[in-house]
């Protein structure tokens, strides 16, 4: 039997017990999500967000997994908050193994009327803080580190009223790209992952600045995606599988029945906006 008609023995799943792992983005949606998973696989999880009462949450939910658990309650868009993080981080977490970014900010708007202030801030939350809290943990990150950027469709896909949100994207897309070629000569990998509309209390929030009725269980759920990205966190060094676009399947919007007694979202009724503007104030996923 020659070595290439040898039977091939298929590599188990790694497993993650003791890894580390900083997620940002922890407090609810996609990033509690991923904090949860990765706590039940072992992985001593530092969960890093704005909101301090719904991190406790959710290091409660990753406790009860028995694993290692730390909160980091910072405002993303402060640069001096972002840059102390090494120097908060507990001991446990001296070294970072996985860094995942699920934090982001989404408006949407037509390009004639959305104010530009909106794409700064979206640019803030979306590209510039990755990019400094990345910069800030590189020497952090263990030698076979993977850094994870949840980024959505919109990066591949821009639609009309969402240019800002897809801009943004886009941009991300072109920092992991751009990271992944750095990274990659030293063994540390890049992941970049493209959900569509996943069941989020964001998406959640979106649908009813449309006026369309929601149903969660037509969506992405985030404990499935999680699984997915764990799924790829366990390929062997020989693998690189660096983008993961994950859609729902397609369904029509259905528009709520007109209603009856209640006044219309501000941004349908506001004088000040053309026919057609679309300006719900900025969402967090945090």
């Amino acid at each position: 039997m020659t070595f290439a008609e040898k039977p091939l023995t298929p590599k188990l799943p790694a497993d993650l017990t003791g890894r580390t792992a900083l997620i940002t983005g922890a407090s609810s949606g996609i990033g509690q999500a991923l904090a949860l998973a990765l706590a039940e696989a072992g992985v001593a999880v530092c969960l890093l967000g704005r909101d301090a009462a719904r991190l406790t949450d959710t290091a409660a939910r990753a406790r009860r997994c028995g694993g290692t658990v730390a909160t980091l309650a910072l405002e993303l868009t402060d640069d001096a908050a972002l840059e102390s993080v090494p120097a908060r981080l507990p001991a446990a977490f001296a070294r970072l193994d996985f860094l995942i970014h699920g934090a982001g900010i989404v408006c949407h708007g037509l390009l004639a009327a959305q104010p530009v202030a909106e794409l700064d801030q979206q640019y803030r939350i979306n590209v510039r803080v990755p990019y400094l809290l990345t910069q800030t943990l590189l020497p952090r990150l263990a030698a076979d580190a993977q850094v994870v950027f949840i980024n959505s469709m919109a990066a591949l896909i821009s639609r009309a009223s969402n240019g800002q949100y897809a801009a943004t994207k886009a941009a991300l897309k072109a920092l992991a790209d751009s990271l992944r070629e750095e990274l990659r000569p030293v063994g540390q990998r890049v992941l970049s992952v493209y959900p569509g509309k996943v069941a989020t209390p964001l998406t959640a929030q979106l649908h009813a600045e449309e006026n369309l009725a929601y149903d969660p269980t037509l969506y992405i759920q985030p404990a499935d995606l999680a699984g997915l990205v764990l799924g790829v966190l366990r390929l062997p060094a020989t693998a690189l599988l660096h983008d993961l676009p994950v859609r729902s399947v397609p369904r029509p919007a259905v528009p709520l029945p007109p209603s009856t007694g209640h006044s219309e979202p501000a941004f349908l009724s506001s004088a000040s906006a053309p026919p057609g503007a679309f300006h719900p104030q900025p969402a967090f996923a945090l």
